[in-house]
Order: structure tokens, then C-alpha cells, then sequence
């Protein structure tokens, strides 16, 4: 089975343009479903780009999204499309403006159960995506934070193979830094709303006093 895929990946046409394939460190240990070749370098010829950059996808995963989708995402005229037909886009029912469901829409989309599990494997990830579970977790539970992340897996999923480019990782102290800088302006918006000015407490009125 292994050497059939194999032989089926590096027999398809070269999309990479001539780019470097990614390097990626060999992990510790073996698992029941890994690959037994190095599918890095073969599916990134495949795609075009490198779906494995992605935090949560690895290769199996992005055999997955070639398998079903292949490089050309054409076919969905916009990212909501593509989050819609893998049933990863919620489905909110509306009655006198106010949502009375926010249900997905139920589906057995091989890429968007491939996408769920790589979201869940990012519940203790040290990087922007695993913060991101995190939060989504505390807010919406463990299954709603596995749907949210894939949501947000596939979006950067077509944006790859829509551009046909490469995958910028945000680190963890930048995501934090950008959701501190985000809290800070919805409390500044609803003080001006209020008639007041949000003023930062100076490093000595942060800190506690030390007797």
C-alpha cells in the first residue's frame, strides 16, 4: 500500500516551479499510520507548496487534501466555499436578527475529517494555532474548539494552494501579543462610548508595592 502511494505521488506533475522542497527533522519513533517513505518532499512537488508548514498538518494530511482535491482549488470561487463544502462552516439559522443555532452542517468530507484531526492534535502546541484551540476551548468546549481550528486549517489550506504561496508561522508571543492588542482596543472603543478615555498605568502604578 505505502509503495503504491509512493509511486502515485512522484508519478504526478511537478508544480513546484523549480523551488527547494522543504527540509523537515525526522521525528522520534514510529507510528501505526505513519508513512514508510518520506512523503515530505513528493507531495510538496505535487502541490505546489507546502501544506506541512502548517502547524497540525503533517503528511498524511496533506496526502489526504491531494488525494481529494489535488493543487487547484478553482472550483471554490472564495475560502467560504471551501469551508462550506468541507462542512466546517457553521450554519447559523436567524430569527428577528438574533442566531437561534450555530450548528455545522453535518458531512462526511474525508479533508474535513483529516482537518479536525490535525486540529486536534494542536491542544498543547507551543505556537499561534495551539493558543488559538486554547482559547476557542474555554469559549466554545473541546468540539467547538476542534471545529473553529480546522475552520481556520482550511482557510489557510486554500489560501496556500489559491496563491501558491508560503505559509508564514506566527509565533505564540506574537498571536498573545495581538489578541492583548485587540482587547485593548474594544476596551478603548466602549470607553469613548461611554465618554471616557482609556489612560495605561505607568510601570510603577502596575507594579505592587514591596515592603
Amino acid at each position: 500500500m505505502h509503495r503504491r502511494i509512493e509511486q502515485t505521488v512522484t508519478g504526478l506533475p511537478d508544480r513546484s516551479t523549480a523551488a527547494p522542497p522543504p527540509e523537515r527533522p525526522r521525528g522520534r519513533g514510529r507510528k501505526p499510520n505513519d508513512l514508510r517513505f518520506e512523503g515530505t518532499k513528493p507531495v510538496f512537488r505535487a502541490l505546489g507548496v507546502d501544506l506541512t508548514a502548517i502547524e497540525g498538518i503533517d503528511v498524511p494530511t496533506a496526502l489526504v487534501i491531494l488525494g481529494e482535491i489535488g493543487a487547484d482549488v478553482s472550483k471554490f470561487p472564495t475560502e467560504k466555499h471551501f469551508t462550506s463544502w468541507l462542512g466546517l462552516c457553521p450554519n447559523h439559522q436567524r430569527s428577528n436578527r438574533t442566531i437561534k443555532s450555530r450548528r455545522v452542517r453535518k458531512g462526511r468530507n474525508r479533508v474535513g475529517i483529516a482537518l479536525r484531526l490535525a486540529a486536534r492534535s494542536l491542544h498543547r502546541s507551543h505556537s499561534a494555532l495551539g493558543a488559538f484551540y486554547r482559547r476557542m476551548q474555554s469559549r466554545l468546549g473541546p468540539q467547538g474548539a476542534i471545529t473553529a481550528t480546522a475552520h481556520k486549517l482550511a482557510r489557510y489550506v486554500y489560501a496556500l494552494l489559491k496563491h501558491g504561496q508560503a505559509y508564514v508561522s506566527q509565533s505564540l508571543e506574537q498571536y498573545e501579543a495581538a489578541m492583548q492588542e485587540r482587547i485593548e482596543g474594544a476596551l478603548r472603543k466602549k470607553a469613548r462610548a461611554l465618554g471616557y478615555d482609556l489612560v495605561a498605568r505607568s510601570p510603577a502604578q502596575a507594579s505592587p508595592a514591596v515592603e
